[in-house]
């Protein structure tokens, strides 16, 4: 091999090189970015489920207010409106809920994803290192 030709060979490896370390950069940005989303997926659905946790706490004060009403109260009106009030809130809580826990499954599928698919090239990246 000429001196020439070793500096073609050289310069082709450090090309592939460069560009092998860009491409893994691009993918981890791509990554972080996945990461990122996930994340702000996830807060999200712990809120929605802390929102619809504390509804259901008040629905069940509302609905313990109804009770000590019943013994109390002579007339229904009192107890209508506070059994109308806890179901409504029950309903909303278990609307939310379903909410909350589906984006909770999503946020986590995010998340998990791209980390599955960078294992894959990189996988990929080392058996086609190794066949040279």
């Amino acid at each position: 091999m000429t001196t020439d030709q070793e500096n073609t060979a050289e310069g082709t490896l450090d090309e592939t090189q460069r560009r092998l370390k860009a491409l893994l950069e691009a993918e981890v940005a791509l990554l972080r970015q996945a990461f990122a989303k996930g994340m702000r997926r996830l807060v999200m659905a712990a809120v929605l489920l802390i929102i619809a946790i504390l509804l259901v706490l008040v629905a069940l004060n509302v609905l313990a207010g109804t009770a000590v009403a019943t013994l109390v109260a002579s007339g229904f009106a009192p107890i209508w409106a506070g059994l109308m009030l806890a179901l409504g809130l029950v309903l909303t809580a278990t609307v939310l809920l379903k909410f909350g826990a589906s984006a909770l499954s999503r946020a986590v599928h995010g998340v998990a994803q791209p980390v599955q698919s960078l294992g894959r090239d990189v996988q990929a990246m080392k058996a086609a290192y190794d066949e040279e």
